[in-house]
């Protein structure tokens, strides 16, 4: 997903789908190496695609608990 900075202030509260395009990904929430604020899941950020400075980006792999009563 593309990052905007001002993108929430303006969309839809119900399933934002973010913006279209744009120069920086987004980073969701935090990790090992930030504080307990940029844990949070609401926590957003920007950096390049080519950024290649940072040792602590990764993914997550998550599963609904509704998945796994089936």
């Amino acid at each position: 997903d593309w990052y905007d900075a001002e993108y929430y202030k303006a969309s839809s509260t119900k399933n934002p789908l973010g913006p279209s395009s744009g120069t920086n990904r987004v980073l969701r929430g935090g990790s090992w190496a930030n504080d307990a604020f940029c844990l949070r899941v609401a926590d957003r950020d920007g950096s390049s695609p080519l950024n290649k400075w940072y040792n602590d980006r990764g993914f997550r792999c998550v599963i609904s608990s509704y998945d796994l009563k089936k």
